[in-house]
């Protein structure tokens, strides 16, 4: 298991919608130091990526629930018990799934929202600075 597998879902959402908003920032200041202005959206479309990947590259965590409670169920039980237990272990996939979608959905909108602001407004913001409004 890997370091970002032991970091709680939450956690990670929460970081790509922060790095959504500082990479965003960074593309508008970069173009301010460059004094090119038309580069200030590429922050933007960095963060609408990165939004868009971490939807794209979720584990299964529900999957990993069920198989870790599946593993646990004894065979010497009857078969209508060990069914009994599996469909537990499947509704707690299914929650965990269910949980983890409504936060990951929460958070790519945001993440997503703030890139695509910056990715279409970032020239402007950086016109802005530097035409000396700070």
């Amino acid at each position: 298991m890997g370091f970002f597998a032991r970091i709680p879902q939450l956690w990670r959402y929460i970081a790509v919608a922060v790095f959504s908003l500082c990479i965003s920032i960074l593309g508008v200041l970069w173009a301010v130091h460059e004094q090119c202005p038309s580069l200030g959206g590429i922050g933007g479309a960095f963060g609408t990526a990165a939004a868009f990947a971490s939807l794209f590259l979720r584990p299964d965590y529900g999957l990993q629930i069920y198989e870790l409670i599946k593993r646990d169920i004894h065979t010497d039980l009857p078969k209508f018990e060990q069914l009994e237990e599996e469909l537990k272990a499947v509704v707690a996939a299914l929650r965990v799934n269910s949980n983890g979608q409504a936060i990951q959905n929460s958070a790519i909108a945001i993440a997503s929202i703030i890139g695509t602001v910056f990715w279409a407004l970032g020239e402007y913001f950086a016109k802005w600075l530097l035409q000396g409004h700070f």
